[in-house]
């Protein structure tokens, strides 16, 4: 079983790497709309480019803690199928929206 230790431990490193994220976030949909506004021009390309690059960021960065939340909570690849529902409502409860 996981100690209050441990889950207290989990809930701030979660936050931070929320925060971190939403920050990323933020900065990629500037990316996006700094791309759309300049669609049909010279630039759009290097925008685009720009905001994929970003995007591509934020997409690792979530799925790197989705991994470390796995890894945490389970030793096993098949401990996570057989507990999912304890993995999604864990996860849920650790980060606050």
């Amino acid at each position: 079983m996981i100690s209050r230790t441990h889950i207290k431990y989990v809930k701030q490193y979660s936050a931070d790497a929320v925060d971190d994220i939403n920050l990323k976030f933020a900065e990629a949909r500037e990316e996006i709309e700094s791309a759309m506004e300049s669609k049909e021009t010279v630039y759009f390309n290097e925008e685009a480019e720009c905001a994929r690059r970003a995007v591509g960021e934020v997409l690792d960065m979530y799925e790197g803690l989705l991994r470390k939340l796995i890894d945490y909570f389970f030793e096993t690849e098949s401990e996570i199928f057989l507990h999912f529902p304890f993995l999604f409502n864990r996860i849920c409860n650790c980060v606050e929206v």
